[in-house]
């Protein structure tokens, strides 16, 4: 089964019971395709539903083959044509097709592709890759296509070569259409590159009213506005769309997405990032990015992400003078109960998490809610202090999976007895939890805001 691209690269279509050319870019799903399918030796033009392309009025009317067709395979560069008997399948530059040619030029000719290989082109087309080796999001120019060639970062790759992506499992994922969390092309032929998906997401855990959506409002705004984000802001709310997007400014409207949750206590505010790692929509993004509703961004970040998607353990900021093994904030009353040989017992806060695939953790998370859920039924609900917080730093060091590197350095904890703050303070995250009341936690934040808003200094790269 094969799809059809043109001479220019426009791909056969259906709409509705007709054929059109579309460009690759422009076509929503694999189920739009116009497929070459080859039966008892004869081809057919057939769409979605199996049914059969009417020769005579060039419409999906049949559901019983009565007429085939013939493929000539040409050699320059598989390029074949299509006819019946002695008139050829021409594209017509108005994007329709017809079969009035009584010979083949350029407008009659075509290409075969798997159909898979045009899935996963239409996935690369869509999303973004970061290339592992640098850091940096590729180059894809897709105007070769229809000479069966792609090139990355100014390098040439094969079409034929690279797809349908040689290292993507079959998964839940390929199974529901989303694109892989990596893959590997061969650059100038035959260099192998590994490309991750950047598709990012930042969560936010928003219960209740009050000062608290006030935090909310700023830590968002900053998001976006300093921040300079451009991708999906998940909010996990128990409060309605309503309130939410009355909240949140109309131009970033498009990149919200609301998960309801119920909530009636303190672990089921906080806990909810824990049990957020069991969905399965989440494995669609990468990198994830948690944020506390009272941190301010004060840097653009699409560096720092990039740079969290290639890294091989998660992050959050280290704290000084707690230990996973002794402080109970950072697990502790687990680890007491469940010890292991641990060389770097440093904690961590979590108002800031980083995790750079669910691909590659998410089997670590899930445990994480799995056994918070096992041992708040032995122990009681109230039974693990400071909650996700505890879970995260038994789990990341029990399993080796955590460095700091990557946001401890990055963020910033205002005293709660500053006042005045400065563009100096900016390292990409502001966390105000030192300040105690939520009044004046909302309001260094607003305050901190309008600075940065009028700050003067030139965009830097965290």
């Amino acid at each position: 089964m094969f799809a059809i691209a043109c001479h220019d690269g426009k791909i056969l279509c259906v709409d509705g019971t007709s054929v059109i050319r579309k460009p690759i870019s422009d076509i929503s799903t694999i189920e739009e395709l116009v497929v070459a399918v080859q039966a008892h030796g004869h081809w057919v033009l057939q769409d979605q539903y199996e049914n059969t392309l009417d020769l005579e009025s060039m419409s999906f009317t049949r559901a019983v083959i009565t007429d085939s067709l013939i493929v000539d395979r040409h050699h320059n560069g598989g390029i074949v044509t299509i006819r019946r008997d002695d008139r050829y399948l021409r594209a017509n530059n108005n994007d329709q097709i017809d079969m009035l040619a009584v010979t083949h030029g350029l407008w009659e000719t075509f290409r075969f592709f798997e159909v898979d290989l045009v899935r996963d082109v239409m996935q690369l087309m869509r999303n973004q890759w970061v290339r592992k080796s640098t850091g940096k999001i590729a180059d894809i120019d897709f105007s070769g296509f229809e000479n069966e060639f792609l090139m990355v970062d100014g390098c040439r790759v094969d079409i034929h070569e690279n797809f349908p992506f040689i290292n993507y499992e079959k998964d839940l994922l390929k199974e529901k259409g989303s694109a892989p969390n990596s893959i590997i092309m061969h650059l100038d032929e035959w260099k192998p590159e590994e490309f991750l998906l950047y598709n990012p997401v930042v969560m936010y855990a928003f219960f209740g009213k009050g000062m608290i959506s006030d935090q909310f409002r700023v830590s968002v705004e900053s998001l976006f506005e300093i921040g300079k984000f451009q991708g999906t802001v998940l909010i996990v709310t128990n409060n309605s769309e309503e309130y939410v997007y009355g909240i949140i400014n109309k131009k970033y409207r498009k990149d919200i997405k609301i998960f309801y949750m119920n909530a009636i206590d303190q672990q089921d505010y906080v806990d909810c990032r824990i049990s957020i790692f069991n969905k399965k929509f989440i494995y669609e993004y990468q990198p994830f990015l948690y944020i506390d509703l009272d941190v301010v961004i004060d840097l653009p970040i699409k560096n720092f992400l990039t740079k969290l998607v290639i890294s091989d353990k998660c992050s959050a900021q280290v704290e000084e003078e707690r230990w996973v093994t002794q402080t109970p904030s950072c697990g502790a009353t687990l680890y007491a109960d469940d010890s292991f040989p641990i060389e770097d017992d440093a904690g961590f806060n979590g108002g800031v998490i980083g995790i750079p695939s669910f691909q590659k953790f998410g089997r670590y998370l899930r445990a994480a809610d799995v056994m918070m859920r096992k041992y708040m039924h032995i122990h009681g609900r109230k039974s693990i202090p400071y909650d996700d917080q505890s879970i995260l730093n038994f789990i990341f060091r029990k399993f080796d999976i955590f460095s700091g590197d990557l946001i401890t350095p990055r963020t910033s904890v205002p005293a709660a007895e500053k006042i005045d703050f400065s563009k100096n303070d900016a390292l990409g995250f502001a966390h105000f939890w030192p300040c105690i009341y939520r009044e004046d936690r909302s309001l260094r934040m607003k305050n901190y805001l309008s600075i940065l808003r009028d700050d003067d200094k030139p965009d830097v790269l965290i």
